[in-house]
C-alpha cells in the first residue's frame, strides 16, 4: 500500500510558488484566473487534504487488524486526489501549451471515470457541442464542481446512477440527473459556496424518478 505524504512529496510551497506572481498577470485575465485558482487550491483543498492525511495516519496507528485495510484504502484515495490536484496546480503555473484549450469530451470522460471508481456509483456523461474545447482553468473549475455535485447526490440523495451533461456556450452548463431521493435544500453548502464565489447558480429539481442539479457558470 502506498503511504500518503502529508506534504504532498514536495514540501510546503507558497501561493506565489504555486500560482506565479499576481502582479505580473495584471494585463492577462486568463493568467490572473489561473493564479487565483492555484492559490485557492493551495490555501483550501490541498491544506484540507494534508490535515486529513494526519488524521488518517493517527487512526491507522491506533487501529486494529480488521480496520486497517479500510483505512489504508482511504489513504490511497486521498493520496491519489492530492497528487492529481498538485498536478493541476503545476499546469496552472505555466502558460498553456495549447492555446485552443483541452478536449472537453476527453477530459470529461477522464473526470467521470475517476469519480465512478471513487464513489462506486454508475456514471454516464455527454459533452456538447461535439468537438468542443475548454481552457485549462475552466476545466479545473468544472472538475471541482463536478466532484462536489456528484458527492452531494450520492451522500445526500442516495443516488446510484448519475448522468452528467456539460454544455459550453456563453455559459458553462453542468447538469446531473440521478435516481436518488428528492432534493434536500440544506444539502450542498460547499457547492453553493463555490458557485457564489464564482457568480454561478444551482437549481435542484425533483423528478418522477430521482432528481436533477442544474448548474450554470459564467465563462471567463
Amino acid at each position: 500500500m502506498r503511504g500518503l505524504d502529508p506534504q504532498g512529496g514536495g514540501g510546503q510551497q507558497s501561493d506565489a510558488d504555486l500560482g506565479g506572481d499576481p502582479a505580473g498577470a495584471a494585463g492577462d485575465p486568463g493568467r490572473a484566473e489561473r493564479i487565483r485558482i492555484a492559490a485557492e487550491l493551495h490555501g483550501g483543498i490541498l491544506q484540507e487534504f494534508t490535515a486529513a492525511a494526519f488524521e488518517l495516519k493517527r487512526l491507522l496507528d491506533a487501529a486494529g487488524a480488521e480496520a486497517r485495510p479500510a483505512i489504508e484504502r482511504a489513504r490511497d484515495i486521498l493520496s491519489e486526489q492530492q497528487r492529481q490536484l498538485r498536478d493541476y496546480v503545476t499546469q496552472l503555473r505555466a502558460e498553456p501549451a495549447d492555446q485552443h484549450g483541452l478536449s472537453l469530451a476527453d477530459t470529461l470522460q477522464t473526470a467521470v471515470s475517476a469519480l465512478q471508481r471513487q464513489s462506486g456509483g454508475r456514471l454516464g456523461w455527454a459533452a456538447r457541442p461535439s468537438g468542443a474545447r475548454i481552457p485549462r482553468h475552466e476545466m479545473l473549475q468544472l472538475r471541482l464542481l463536478l466532484a462536489e455535485a456528484v458527492g452531494e447526490v450520492i451522500r445526500q440523495h442516495g443516488a446510484a446512477e448519475i448522468m452528467v451533461s456539460v454544455e459550453l456556450d456563453r455559459t458553462l452548463r453542468l447538469t446531473l440527473t440521478h435516481d436518488g431521493a428528492g432534493p434536500i435544500a440544506s444539502a450542498a453548502a460547499a457547492l453553493d459556496a463555490r458557485l457564489q464565489r464564482l457568480g454561478g447558480t444551482c437549481r435542484r429539481l425533483a423528478l418522477a424518478a430521482g432528481g436533477a442539479l442544474h448548474i450554470e457558470l459564467p465563462r471567463t
